[in-house]
């Protein structure tokens, strides 16, 4: 697991993919689910809570908040659509949960803590209609390929230190990348102090975009991302 998500952002310099997307799988069928969820069992913690205060039941809440935080954000590392598929799993009334493969499918991404499984046969595919993540997961930009890594590394060798961190995220240098962070910069100003200089390398990027003759970034809050429902607690 990358804790990079709430660390500071690397950026590569704005560059076409050089491979096309990997195609979008179907998903599993109701008997590909079974097979695996008949191997698989269920443990559930139930903790007796009676004894605690009403101070130390409000902390347990707190730090099961912050759990589900912390799981949101690694299933968002993993894959670029987690956040998306959150959503349309665990909302009520959303038609694709009504399915007679609904519950499986909610089962198998809360086992798999996104919609990549690994099947009996020990090898990584998507369950449900997605690409397959590529190596770099979501912490690297979708598309990039080693070569076209490695590339860069070349004509900038003092990048790659901060690029190969474990603890970075590594975003295009895109508008569009571009002005999704600096949108949560300002709707979370404590990340200044969390990330000092952060916000003014993010600026001076947009700028420099904007003189080579890039797109205008509309930097404004309606680009936060909407943050998707949570499944509930088990």
């Amino acid at each position: 697991m990358k804790p990079g998500l709430i660390l500071p952002l690397a950026l590569l310099l704005a560059v076409p993919p050089l491979v096309a997307q990997p195609a979008r799988q179907a998903g599993y069928t109701p008997q590909q689910a079974d097979a695996i969820l008949e191997k698989t069992q269920t443990i559930r913690l139930a903790a007796d809570l009676s004894r605690l205060a009403p101070a130390e039941r409000q902390a347990v809440a707190k730090l099961i908040e912050a759990g589900r935080i912390f799981q949101d954000l690694y299933e968002d590392q993993r894959h670029r659509d987690a956040a998306r598929l959150r959503g349309m799993l665990f909302r009520a009334g959303i038609r694709q949960v009504q399915r007679s493969d609904g519950a499986q499918t909610r089962t198998l991404y809360r086992l798999f803590s996104g919609p990549i499984a690994t099947n009996l046969e020990n090898r990584r595919e998507p369950f449900m209609a997605v690409q397959d993540a590529p190596p770099g997961r979501n912490v690297y930009p979708w598309d990039l390929t080693r070569a076209e890594l490695d590339a860069f590394f070349a004509a900038h060798p003092e990048a790659r230190a901060e690029l190969a961190n474990p603890l970075s995220v590594v975003r295009r240098a895109d508008a569009a990348s571009l002005a999704a962070d600096l949108a949560v910069l300002r709707a979370h100003p404590v990340l200044d102090t969390l990330h000092p200089g952060l916000r003014q390398r993010l600026q001076a990027l947009a700028a420099r975009l904007f003189h080579r003759g890039g797109p205008a970034l509309p930097l404004c809050e309606r680009h936060r991302p909407d943050p998707a429902e949570r499944p509930p607690a088990p």
